[in-house]
């Protein structure tokens, strides 16, 4: 069994254990990619993506895991749903209070667990 150490930033989480990760399977000769890749959502999902592109408070391509979250769980079994997005709403989504919902029509995720989190969160964030 593999350990982590644990990281105090997210950041070096990211640099060490997503990127790291990455760098080493190629160095290995495996070949590495997007779970759902932006370019090909937004050619399956056209009308959908132009519409949170027109939303979005940043130019270029959207932070999929924020703005596309729900077809991202709905439509291409991603197995992701970011606290930052339940805890700061960063794009003001106003399809976001349907996460339960859309959790358990999508997976057999245990949701107790993300309530209780964000129950903890909202302790320590005060005003969350």
């Amino acid at each position: 069994m593999v350990s982590l150490p644990a990281f105090c930033f997210k950041r070096v989480l990211i640099w060490h254990c997503e990127v790291g990760l990455s760098q080493g399977l190629i160095k290995a000769g495996l070949s590495v990619g997007a779970l759902c890749e932006y370019g090909r959502m937004r050619n399956e999902h056209r009308a959908t993506v132009l519409e949170a592109e027109d939303r979005s408070f940043t130019a270029g391509p959207l932070n999929s895991t924020h703005s596309l979250w729900n077809l991202l769980l709905s439509e291409h079994d991603c197995p992701f749903l970011k606290v930052g997005l339940l805890r700061d709403n960063p794009e003001n989504l106003t399809d976001l209070h349907r996460w339960q919902q859309v959790l358990a029509e999508t997976s057999d995720y245990d949701l107790s667990l993300i309530r209780r989190h964000l129950g903890r969160m909202s302790r320590a964030w005060p005003g969350f």
